[in-house]
């Protein structure tokens, strides 16, 4: 027999997961290009989006971080999918696995940002 306790955390994940899938669907069927300029630290979700983005341009001080495994959490916004197809699984693994903090030139070495811009011009 469920307690609402029970019933209230179900709930409560089948929505929030419905939220986030409606989220990235946006991104995926969305008719315009769609590009990011990331100035600074970017973490979580902000990094899983980028894989599905037209272009990603970085200032020279911005960094990507996913921690999904220390706030144990499983990869979200389809960077399970698109990762290993943009830096090679290996890559893929170490950012998403292994919450291995990317500089931007790292980033852009493995496919994930188009270009770094120096921080002074961006």
């Amino acid at each position: 027999m469920a307690t609402s306790t029970t019933t209230d955390l179900k709930g409560s994940v089948e929505r929030g997961q419905a939220m986030l899938e409606t989220f990235i669907g946006k991104f995926i069927d969305f008719p315009k290009i769609i590009i990011a300029f990331v100035n600074g630290p970017a973490v979580g979700i902000s990094v899983s989006t980028l894989g599905l983005l037209d272009g990603v341009y970085a200032s020279s001080s911005a960094t990507f971080s996913l921690p999904f495994t220390r706030t144990a959490q499983s990869a979200e916004g389809c960077s399970s999918l698109i990762f290993p197809s943009l830096m090679g699984s290996l890559h893929a693994k170490d950012v998403l696995l292994f919450d291995r903090k990317l500089t931007a030139e790292q980033a852009e070495q493995r496919g994930l940002v188009t270009r770094v811009i120096n921080e002074k011009n961006f």
